[in-house]
Parts: C-alpha cells; structure tokens; sequence
C-alpha cells in the first residue's frame, strides 16, 4: 500500500516559495556587494603599486644623476689630454617645438633664456661659445641666459620669444673658403666630428674640381671634360641650397647666412619697428675680431657702462676650438698643416665666387649696419675689404631699405 504524503494546505507552499524567492534574492545582492569590493580592493593596490614604482623610479633616477655627476667630477681630475667631443647634430637638433621651449629655460632656476646666438657655420662659433660658457670672470654677463643655434634655424614663433640677437658672422668669401678646406676628403681622417668620407664629397672634389679655384671657375662653365653634372654640382653647393646632392659632409654650404637669418630678418620680425617691445636688437660677433666683439657685446648687455664706455673686459682670450685632431699623437693639427689647405684664388674664380654669393653678401652688409655693438669705423674697415674682393656685388649704400638685385636664380638648375 502507497505511503501517503503530508497534507500541506496551499497557504503554507506558498509561503515557502516566497522564503525561497528571497534567500536567492538576498546572496545575488551578496554576490554582487562582494564583488564590487573585490575590484575597490583590487584598484586600491594597483593605485599602491604604481604609486610605489613612480616614487622608486624617481629616486633611483636621482641616485643615478648624484653618482654620475660624482664620477664626472673624479674622472675629470684624472683625465689626460684627449680631443674633446664635436658637440655633432644630434645635441643641436630639437626634433620638435616642445623639445625647443624646454631649451629656452635654464635647468636650475627655471628662468628664460633672453638672448639667442646664431652660430653661422665656419664662423668660430663654437671657440665664441666655449669662450663664453668657460668664462669665469663676474663681469660676463653676456653668458647668462643665451640660447644657442646651430644647424637649427630659428623658427617664427621662435623669433617672437627673444629680442636681442648675437650673430657670428664671417666675410662671405672668406667662409666659403674655409668651409671648402674643411669638407675637403683629404682632410676628413683628422675631423673630429666622426663623419666619414661620403660619395657626393667625393666626386666634387676628385672627379670634379681638384682645387678651389677651379670649383669657382666652373661655375659659370656650362660643360667640363668630366662630366655636364660637375657645373650643377658646384653651383648648387656654393649657391647653399637643399637639393638632390645634400650630404652631411657639405652641410655648412647649405646652412648659411639664407638658412639661419632668413625669418630674423624677415619684414614680419622687422628690425626696425618702432614698438620696443618687439623690436628685434642685432648684435655681431665678427670671427675676424672675436675677442673684441665679445667684450664689446658683453658692455652693450652690462647696464653699468655705456655701450662703448671704458670698463674692465669681461674675456681676456679666446677658447680656441680645434675642429682636427691627430690620433697619434693626440694633439690638434692647426689648419695650415692638414694635407689640403689650398684657397688660392685667381681674379676669374673670384668674380664668380662674388656673383654666386650675392644674396650672401647682401645679408651680410645688413647685419654689419643693423650691429648695435658696431660704430661706424668698425663697419667701413669689414665694408672696404668686402668691396675690394666684390666691388660690382658689395653695395655701399647708406640706405638699409636698398640692395642690390641678384641675378643668380636665372642661372641655376631649376
């Protein structure tokens, strides 16, 4: 016979359901309250350990820069006498506009750096730096606060942060020629910037022009017995053009007194604006008179004397920067020495070295007239021997606003 099961009324199963309804009801809340604090728990201790890493990260990267200024300071006590390192492009190049405000700013002090220096290649540049970074003298006020350019002209917006500019220039001609003797292959085993003997350098200087003159000379040639490529070539180098015979062993042809000044001396950053606040104030550090122009820059920059007053020189001598050095015997080799140093020049490569130059030379008078630490002898001395060397391209005009018309564009490749 069957078991019979308890009677339960249907008020009491209906009851049970419910209890069963909110049992299951209460560990879903449960469930998902514990969750929740699992994830509060787990973003706490990520937060904790990144926290953690950036506060190791800083100090080890602090204990790193103690020990190696602490190891810089011991070497340097021991160090002997070895060529010094070409400050090269990568530390002169600022890959971005972020990476250039950051060098607008001393480290230290965070404050602005007012004066920005252009470093016109083959003009000394790097002896004036040196000269004046390494300067101890309290009387150096020239040194605070600078900006340096070099293979990096200065852009627009760049130009509308600083008022007071100095320039390292060099007669055109002259800078030409030392530029040649420096890009010379011959002399490439002694630079001390590491860069190699290139193709392009090669074939204007072997296959095309042996010697200085002849590379001026053909630049009005049309054709040579080696080759119709040798008469672009030249012109397109001297000229100082980015083409498609750029290399890095003629880069200081290409960067000259067009690339580095051109936005400077551009009508919207006018150097004769009437408005002080954004007048652009050009002073020049002439390579032929280095010491006495950096001393003179330095008393325009001193607000205790006059801009051509008497006072004690803040730079006694210049700290000479030898771009060749002899491995052997670990000593500079002096320009005279180097295996090439030939700049002779006859009446006919210089008349073409004048006309191919001419926008060089222009600009150069400019920035000779517009040179607030210049008075007027100084300027005529460096104007008669540009004259003497261009008298057809070097204008004597006392009006700044008047230039002479190059015609040079015509000529060149297109």
């Amino acid at each position: 016979m069957p078991t019979l099961l308890p009677f339960r009324s249907t008020t009491t199963v209906e009851a049970s359901a419910e209890n069963a309804i909110t049992d299951v009801s209460i560990n879903s809340n449960t469930r998902r309250r514990i969750k929740s604090v699992k994830w509060i728990v787990l973003y706490l201790c990520w937060s904790l350990l990144s926290t953690t890493l950036c506060i190791a990260y800083y100090f080890g990267n602090q204990r790193l820069l103690f020990s190696n200024k602490n190891s810089n300071e011991s070497s340097a006590k021991k160090k002997k006498e070895v060529a010094p390192v070409h400050p090269g492009f990568s530390s002169l190049l600022y890959s971005d506009h972020q990476d250039y405000l950051k060098s607008l700013y001393d480290g230290k002090k965070r404050t602005l750096k007012t004066i920005g220096l252009i470093h016109i290649g083959k003009c000394g540049g790097v002896s004036a730096r040196r000269t004046l970074e390494n300067s101890t003298n309290t009387n150096s006020v020239v040194k605070r606060g600078i900006r340096h350019y070099h293979m990096m002209a200065p852009l627009p917006q760049h130009v509308n942060l600083l008022n007071d500019w100095i320039l390292i220039i060099r007669n055109p001609i002259e800078r030409i020629q030392s530029n040649w003797v420096f890009s010379h292959p011959d002399n490439t085993p002694y630079r001390r910037d590491g860069l190699q003997y290139t193709h392009t350098q090669g074939k204007l200087y072997r296959h095309c022009y042996p010697t200085f003159d002849d590379a001026a000379k053909g630049i009005i040639t049309t054709t040579t017995s080696r080759g119709d490529v040798c008469p672009q070539l030249v012109r397109e180098v001297l000229y100082g053009r980015k083409n498609d015979f750029f290399d890095a062993q003629l880069v200081h042809f290409y960067r000259n007194y067009h690339y580095y000044l051109n936005v400077l001396l551009n009508d919207n950053n006018n150097v004769n604006v009437d408005d002080k606040k954004k007048k652009k104030r050009i002073y020049v550090v002439r390579t032929e008179h280095m010491l006495n122009d950096l001393n003179a820059v330095n008393r325009a920059f001193s607000s205790s004397s006059s801009l051509f007053g008497k006072k004690k020189d803040a730079f006694t001598k210049i700290d000479t920067f030898h771009h060749f050095w002899d491995k052997e015997t670990n000593h500079p080799v002096p320009t005279s020495q180097l295996p090439y140093n030939n700049r002779t020049l006859s009446k006919e490569g210089l008349q073409n070295l004048c006309w191919i130059l001419c926008e060089e030379i222009q600009l150069y008078i400019r920035v000779l007239r517009l040179a607030k630490n210049l008075n007027p002898a100084q300027v005529q001395e460096d104007m008669d021997r540009l004259i003497q060397q261009c008298p057809e391209h070097a204008n004597d005009d006392a009006n700044d606003e008047h230039f002479l018309v190059c015609d040079t564009a015509p000529m060149l490749p297109q």
